[in-house]
């Protein structure tokens, strides 16, 4: 298969930071990011991304997809639990193109807010 007509991809991760509040035990601290996100090909246009969980409060990991030629083109496309380290994307992706995969940790703050 001709590596231009494969799903091209770019990883990127970031954090959120818990807000404050009395109730949450992990309130005011921070989640920390996921590291060494890794893209594994298993068909044209299915990944599997896998991370190393750096956080032990984190409440969960948001992946998302952002076309690398239209940044208004941003999508959360699934959420995983807490201590989990990975999620395949099946759908939604084209083969051939570019994207960001973002896998971000949310935390007690980013619960509250969805």
């Amino acid at each position: 298969m001709k590596y231009e007509k494969m799903v091209l991809l770019l990883a990127a991760l970031c954090a959120a930071c818990s807000g404050s509040g009395e109730e949450h035990p992990t309130a005011g601290r921070s989640v920390a990011a996921p590291s060494e996100i890794a893209v594994e090909r298993l068909g044209n246009t299915t990944v599997r991304l896998t991370w190393q969980d750096n956080s032990d409060n984190e409440t969960g990991f948001s992946v998302w997809v952002r076309d690398a030629d239209d940044i208004d083109r941003t999508s959360e496309v699934g959420r995983v639990g807490a201590d989990v380290t990975e999620f395949t994307i099946s759908s939604g992706l084209q083969e051939g193109r570019y994207y960001y995969l973002v896998v971000k940790a949310e935390g007690a703050a980013d619960e509250l807010s969805s």
